[in-house]
């Protein structure tokens, strides 16, 4: 499924945790590992403390990849000067999965601080695997996920199909949800408590929710994926964060279809909520 996976790491040990939580892909397929160091020219003063450190950081590069064919992966490393955003998305071009870590609190790993990842995350193409502290131990396998049904009939029915391939690769079972978006508490699996009456008709149904959750489903089934369907309605990040804690769940799986302007900002927030507070990884599929 991920013949090759690119890690972009400034050199910490949060930004390497990532390679816990790929545990479980590094074993199905013997995959590529590439790990990137962008070093940035304008916080270094002139060329010979620019060759100081990147000579600095080909030797840290080198003693981990050595750890990790050590272990039977296969590695390449690369340390670049440049603009941090333009190499990680150059090399995503050629990778079947991004994996990086973030901080629970103040979001991605030092390196990877505001624009750099936003812009990343919003521009690139390549499944992201990303995880904060809480999520970075060691994984066999992902054996329970949570996925996030989208309201598109076509970005659901290709989340279905991208989860199915991973659930089947993993021996998982699945979980779907699709949310029904208001801001009274949240409802799982009930109509929402306490709405008033008027508002309720401009809510989705039961029915409705169900019906695009069955897109999603319907490839998992057919992939004979153990497979539940849960709605609920409410705030969507808060909805995520609960059902995949009271499930023990080891991956939340969300698909974002590039969005642009307000449904952006929309989704930035609860991707963004999701992958601080979540006690396990999430891994974004671009639909």
């Amino acid at each position: 499924m991920f013949k090759r996976i690119l890690v972009p790491t400034d050199g910490s040990a949060l930004a390497s945790g990532i390679l816990g939580p790929l545990t479980p892909f590094l074993h199905q397929e013997n995959p590529t590992l590439v790990l990137l160091r962008v070093l940035e020219p304008k916080h270094y003063d002139g060329p010979t403390e620019q060759k100081q450190q990147e000579a600095d950081a080909k030797e840290r590069m080198g003693r981990l990849s050595e750890l990790l064919e050590g272990e039977g992966c296969s590695v390449e490393f690369k340390v670049e000067f440049g603009d941090p955003v333009a190499r990680i998305l150059h090399h995503a071009k050629s990778a079947d999965l991004l994996a990086m870590s973030t901080h629970a609190r103040t979001g991605v790993a030092r390196w990877f601080h505001g624009s750099v990842t936003e812009t990343v995350l919003r521009d690139v193409k390549t499944p992201v695997l990303v995880s904060n502290p809480s999520g970075l131990g060691p994984h066999q396998r992902f054996r329970n996920l949570l996925i996030t049904v989208p309201d598109e009939p076509a970005a659901a029915k290709a989340l279905g199909e991208f989860a199915a391939t991973l659930a089947v690769q993993q021996g998982a079972k699945a979980t779907l949800l699709r949310i029904g978006s208001w801001e009274g508490d949240w409802a799982l699996d009930a109509s929402p408590a306490g709405a008033n009456p008027d508002a309720l008709p401009l809510l989705p149904s039961a029915l409705d929710l169900k019906q695009q959750a069955q897109v999603a489903a319907a490839p998992l089934k057919a992939a004979k994926v153990a497979t539940e369907v849960r709605i609920g309605w409410g705030k969507p990040a808060d909805g995520i964060l609960g059902l995949a804690t009271e499930l023990g769940c080891d991956l939340v799986v969300l698909g974002t279809h590039g969005y642009h302007g307000l449904e952006r900002l929309m989704y930035g927030s609860v991707s963004e909520a999701v992958v601080r507070h979540a006690k396990c990884p999430a891994l974004v599929a671009h639909l």
